[in-house]
């Protein structure tokens, strides 16, 4: 039967264990009486075999279940973090363009060279606090493999101009005078305008 098939070994061995323990018992003045051999039976090994069994299938049971509510946390915490991050930029989103849009509509009003190029700056800056708040939740697009670039014609030039004007305020504080020098006609380049800005 299949018991017997793998009580088997367990059995052979206890009977040889049987066998040689009166042999060493009586062996030389130092030799000890080894403790009476314990007879094995079919039934007990099975039984054993099959606890062990038992146990290691509860462990491994129970380590999944710990696996799957490790991993349920995890999806809940992401997309707990996906939707604040979109009502966040939702949130600041509707204000700066209205900021932008009321920008732009006096910048066309009858305005001196100063006044017109400080109105610049704020739809620079506007423009540039708007790609923060997109990269806020690019961020949970790159986590998810989801990140995709946006081409389209762009001048550096241009580019390079207005990071410069963005960040002039910034540096002037710390007594550093921030420039570029475009030496050259660059030609249009195809890129993600964006994120050529971040670099």
């Amino acid at each position: 039967s299949p018991e017997q098939a793998l009580a088997a070994p367990t059995l052979e061995a206890a009977e040889v264990a049987s066998a040689v323990a009166p042999v060493h018992a009586g062996v030389g003045a130092r030799a000890r009486p080894l403790a009476s051999p314990v007879r094995v039976t079919s039934f007990d090994a099975v039984g054993e075999l099959f606890a062990n069994l038992e146990r290691l299938r509860g462990r491994l049971a129970a380590d999944v279940r710990t696996y799957q509510q490790a991993l349920d946390r995890t999806r809940a915490a992401d997309a707990a973090k996906r939707e604040f991050l979109a009502a966040v930029s939702h949130e600041l989103r509707t204000p700066l363009n209205s900021i932008l849009g009321f920008a732009q509509v006096l910048l066309e009003s009858d305005l001196t060279k100063d006044q017109a190029d400080d109105v610049r700056l704020i739809l620079a800056g506007g423009s540039q606090l708007k790609d923060l708040i997109e990269d806020i939740l690019d961020l949970s697009m790159i986590e998810s493999g989801q990140l995709e670039l946006r081409f389209a014609p762009c001048s550096l030039a241009e580019l390079v101009e207005e990071l410069v004007d963005i960040h002039q305020a910034q540096v002037r504080e710390r007594g550093v005078e921030l420039g570029a020098e475009i030496i050259g006609e660059i030609p249009p380049v195809v890129c993600d305008r964006r994120r050529i800005g971040q670099v």
